[in-house]
């Protein structure tokens, strides 16, 4: 409703007064654009975080958390940025943010499993970035 408010306020220049009942009907119709916009958006997200396509193989023993400290800030930044966007939105969502797999599910509109797995799938990632990280270094 917030968002409709504003979008109205934003484009209300473009209103054309034609009949008794337009204005009412140009806010719905504007109100409903941002829905329809709204739903795309979340459609397309929820795509993206449904393909598993090429799960990283799980590392036998994942990095402790010495390995990980010890690499530079940007270096672990640019690792997290170069996740695929659906598995980086929401670990930054978890771990970053401090949401449940709920509250990630209910604000991307997906499953809360989906939030989990997705997030799981960040890590073993993330987690196969460490190690190799640490290959090329040795």
């Amino acid at each position: 409703m917030h968002d409709a408010f504003i979008k109205i306020f934003k484009v209300i220049r473009k209103f054309r007064w034609e009949r008794q009942g337009s204005l009412y009907s140009w806010m719905a119709r504007v109100t409903l654009n941002l829905c329809f916009d709204s739903v795309k958006k979340r459609r397309k997200l929820a795509a993206m975080l449904a393909d598993s396509g090429g799960l990283e193989r799980i590392p036998e023993e994942p990095p402790d958390y010495e390995e990980a400290a010890a690499i530079p800030a940007e270096r672990l930044r640019k690792m997290v940025e170069e996740l695929p966007e659906g598995y980086r939105t929401v670990f930054k969502l978890h771990c970053l943010e401090g949401l449940s797999h709920k509250e990630i599910a209910s604000l991307l509109g997906i499953k809360e499993n989906s939030a989990s797995s997705n997030l799981a799938r960040a890590r073993i990632i993330l987690s196969n970035k460490i190690k190799a990280y640490w290959d090329e270094d040795r």
